[in-house]
């Protein structure tokens, strides 16, 4: 890309440019071109890293934009075709034909050129990306690295250079453009067709856990795109990290209901998704007592805590000094004096308390807390939770 308007340049070791290709459809008028092959050949899936090492953006947004600019390819072309974002690598030699699709950067610059895609023969042999770092790379303003790594990304899937003005494609660079044009999913959709490159869900693990959410569940099956979404039983699963097209790790969303037997779902665009039935049973909350805090009470002010357990069942939060005493058979991990506070846990299994703290500087108090998950009384009646220390500051 050239900054004048910038022409996006780029090079290929063998291949050349091919010719523009006119496709009229109605009163639209697509303009895209192809170039360099593409993914065919390996199952329609491409797949690419990024080094963060230019200078002028933290590493951390480097990599958040060149992998959201790829992947808009994936989430907009409407192709059937999938996009991957494998990671981080510290690659940054131009080796088109060693199989991999690298984005990086390079000091200085190279004429007008703000980036060069390099493909070998074919992209699915390789084709690299080199950023120029003489520009003064930004996030949503000119230069925008996002909307150059769409237009480059869009090279590595085998796209070559658009006539029409508003598209990512387009030759020249042409202010802050993240979404794909018709013309760009007229391209990608004319080499790969239309429709939907479907996920497949193999297994889950676990296939279960506690209804408070929060457990790591591994999700296995083969092409899952580098955007891929997680459903449990209908409820957004935040992704914590993903290999290749084949892994995906998600904490499970909360529920309410115990002993839900939950459908699992990879979404790679809306209408192109698999879904495992029953794959995940969400069972009773083990008895746990979390907070938020740093281990510090501050004299007067409150400190939430919550316990969780099986849903319905009678609670006691206990406040002490450390310690041990025993009632009713039931040993608690704190000294007196005490106070407790009882009362049955919500219907989704958790009951929050707030404590406001009236002890002295210094102090070493702790949180504890019971819940009665057995019937009857005695020792096998009730579970008793973890405790949490804290020290009384002014």
């Amino acid at each position: 890309m050239n900054r004048s308007h910038s022409n996006w340049r780029h090079m290929a070791k063998i291949a050349t440019l091919s010719a523009m290709t006119m496709l009229s459809t109605g009163v639209l008028t697509f303009s895209y071109s192809l170039w360099c092959g593409n993914w065919k050949n390996k199952g329609s899936v491409m797949s690419f890293y990024v080094n963060p090492n230019g200078a002028d953006l933290p590493a951390d947004t480097q990599e958040r934009l060149i992998r959201d600019g790829g992947l808009q390819w994936d989430v907009q072309g409407g192709a059937n075709f999938t996009v991957n974002y494998l990671g981080l690598t510290t690659r940054h030699a131009i080796m088109p034909s060693d199989g991999k699709c690298d984005q990086f950067f390079q000091p200085g610059s190279n004429g007008n050129a703000l980036a060069i895609t390099y493909c070998s023969g074919n992209v699915s042999s390789g084709a690299d990306t080199e950023y120029l770092d003489a520009w003064g790379w930004k996030d949503g303003t000119n230069y925008d690295l996002q909307t150059v790594a769409t237009h480059e990304i869009g090279h590595c899937d085998g796209l070559g250079h658009s006539a029409v003005g508003a598209a990512v494609m387009y030759a020249s660079y042409h202010g802050v453009t993240r979404n794909l044009n018709a013309d760009d999913k007229a391209g990608l959709q004319a080499i790969y067709g239309t429709g939907c490159n479907a996920p497949s869900v193999s297994n889950v693990s676990p296939t279960s856990g506690p209804i408070k959410g929060g457990t790591i569940v591994t999700i296995n099956g083969s092409n899952f795109s580098g955007s891929a979404t997680v459903e449990f039983e209908g409820v957004d699963a935040e992704v914590v990290q993903r290999t290749g097209s084949t892994q995906i790790k998600v904490k499970s969303p909360a529920t309410c209901t115990e002993n839900l037997l939950a459908d699992v779902t990879v979404i790679n665009t809306a209408g192109c998704d698999d879904t495992l039935a029953d794959a995940y049973t969400y069972v009773a909350n083990t008895v746990i007592l979390t907070t938020d805090g740093d281990g510090q009470l501050q004299i007067g002010s409150g400190e939430t805590f919550d316990l969780y357990g099986p849903s319905g069942k009678k609670t006691w939060i206990v406040v002490g000094p450390p310690g041990t005493f025993t009632k009713s058979g039931v040993t608690i991990d704190i000294g007196k004096p005490f106070s407790a506070v009882d009362k049955f846990i919500a219907s989704c299994g958790k009951r929050s308390f707030t404590w406001t703290v009236a002890g002295s500087d210094g102090e070493t108090l702790r949180v504890q807390g019971v819940v009665k998950t057995g019937s009857g009384s005695g020792a096998g009646a009730f579970t008793v939770s973890n405790y949490v220390d804290q020290i009384v500051v002014p």
